[in-house]
């Protein structure tokens, strides 16, 4: 099960006792129907994963310190630290995603701050993939993620209506 955070000095010390283990911080509130719906899952791999990692539930009205600290904007955001180091985040109920980046950060405990390694496939600054290989298709809009398309496709069409309403 998930330990619930009573205090800051308890954050605090659970993450400086936690040593090589995976700490994952789900930053939730009372009042936030996405952050019930995930519960579940997030205490089924809290029982699953509980060898292995630390799950922590922190109700950010409870502890804004802490919210703040780790630059929660929205519920439910869940934090992945070991050694004290921010792995990754997820905001948002999305259960499969969560699941994943679980396994993913306790199968790859080498993706440390300052282990030489980091998780993902890494980006060049002209905007595709660090590895080689094939250049992405589908040209700049290939690169954007399918859920930022949807505002991107309504800008689109309001201005198509703007521009063919005054013809």
């Amino acid at each position: 099960m998930a330990t619930v955070i009573s205090s800051t000095a308890e954050f605090d010390k659970t993450l400086s006792s936690a040593g090589e283990k995976l700490v994952v911080v789900d930053f939730t509130a009372s009042w936030c129907p996405p952050c019930k719906m995930i519960a579940p899952v997030f205490d089924s791999l809290a029982r699953q994963h509980g060898q292995n990692a630390h799950f922590l539930k922190v109700d950010v009205d409870q502890f804004q310190q802490i919210a703040q600290r780790y630059g929660v904007r929205a519920m439910p955001t869940f934090v992945f630290i070991r050694k004290g180091g921010i792995l990754d985040q997820l905001r948002g109920a999305n259960a499969s995603k969560l699941t994943e980046m679980v396994s993913q950060y306790i199968n790859k405990g080498s993706a440390v701050p300052g282990s030489g390694t980091f998780p993902g496939s890494g980006h060049s600054l002209a905007g595709g993939s660090g590895s080689a290989g094939a250049p992405r298709a589908g040209g700049i809009l290939g690169q954007i993620p399918r859920e930022n398309l949807v505002p991107f496709a309504i800008v689109i069409a309001y201005l198509a209506y703007v521009v063919w309403s005054k013809s």
